[in-house]
């Protein structure tokens, strides 16, 4: 944090992308004390999902590296159920599950044949007789207690849950007026139009970030959480979704692809019975008080370190991404 002078603050970073050559990013300039706490609670670091620059809440770097290895770990995960999921299935299998016909042991189950006792026309036949009954015995009631039913006024609803008895509603023509103008006060922001799971993993929009916007009840709380946005990118993307733009859309707009990290693999044979054996003579030597390190198993992502921060020649390098422009500029 550079002292301006005024009672004015900046907040620049250092970066070193190789030996002898530094570049200054400048973050901002603040009132003092407030340029002061942003340096000890900002890291510079590109978002480990769509690998833009931001600033991250984090008053070190080792709380920067643990933020980041959370989000893809979180992420990682959200990529392996779903190569679990859906990639190893066969067409009929993905109808089957879809459709809930999936027994536990992921086979199909098969559907087991039903006796025809009732024609498709019979079953209908009951059902408008049962719909028809009970119309007439609302309007029966509400004859009798003084509030007849005018049928050329009033509209009615009728609901039937599973195999039980129809249940009917009249709406008068008031009662549909007022629902309607509590409708038009309902503010639809933009909790409901996606998924906070896709958002993060695919978008790399931070959870904090996304929640304040997620969880506004008025525009102006909406604006609020918007105009809060420390990263450009992170603003422009809550604006683009309370405009309910498609995920897909938006992320062909910001430019986005998202990064996919390795995910394990099956073990051969010999791979799993070499690491069973190193595995037992270690647990022997534990109990004989010699602590010696796990083997360790190749197939596993033991070698891929989540959470390593990105380099300073990295971080200069997304500044050239479209996105990233918006919020950083190269001076010379």
């Amino acid at each position: 944090m550079f002292d301006l002078g005024g009672g004015t603050g900046m907040l620049a970073y250092l970066l070193e992308p190789e030996a002898g050559d530094q570049v200054v990013v400048v973050a901002g300039a603040w009132p003092l004390t407030e340029a002061l706490e942003l340096a000890q609670s900002r890291v510079l670091q590109l978002n480990p999902v769509n690998g833009l620059p931001e600033f991250v809440p984090a008053r070190t770097a080792e709380e920067a590296a643990e933020r980041r290895a959370s989000l893809q770990s979180s992420v990682q995960n959200d990529q392996r159920l779903r190569t679990m999921s859906y990639e190893s299935l066969t067409e009929e299998e993905y109808q089957a599950r879809e459709s809930g016909v999936w027994n536990s042991a992921g086979t199909v189950e098969p559907e087991e044949p039903q006796a025809d006792t009732e024609t498709d026309t019979d079953v209908e036949a009951m059902k408008e007789a049962k719909i028809q009954a009970a119309f007439e015995n609302a309007k029966a009631e509400a004859a009798a207690a003084g509030t007849p039913i005018d049928e050329e006024t009033v509209e009615w609803y009728v609901s039937i849950v599973g195999d039980g008895e129809p249940n009917v509603t009249f709406v008068t023509e008031e009662q549909r007026r007022a629902f309607e103008a509590e409708a038009e006060e309902y503010f639809d922001g933009i909790a409901g139009h996606y998924s906070p799971m896709e958002v993060t993993g695919r978008l790399g929009l931070p959870e904090e970030v996304l929640s304040e916007a997620w969880n506004a009840q008025s525009q102006d709380a909406l604006d609020a959480a918007i105009n809060a946005c420390e990263n450009e990118w992170h603003r422009r993307m809550l604006v683009r979704m309370a405009e309910h733009a498609a995920l897909d859309e938006l992320m062909l707009e910001f430019g986005i692809e998202t990064i996919v990290f390795p995910q394990d693999r099956e073990p051969t044979e010999e791979e799993q019975e070499v690491w069973s054996v190193a595995y037992s003579a270690a647990m022997e030597r534990w109990e004989l008080g010699d602590f010696v390190d796990e083997p360790a198993a190749p197939w596993l992502l033991s070698g891929v370190q989540l959470g390593a921060p990105a380099s300073d020649a990295e971080i200069i390098a997304s500044f050239e991404h479209p996105t990233a422009r918006l919020q950083f500029e190269r001076v010379r």
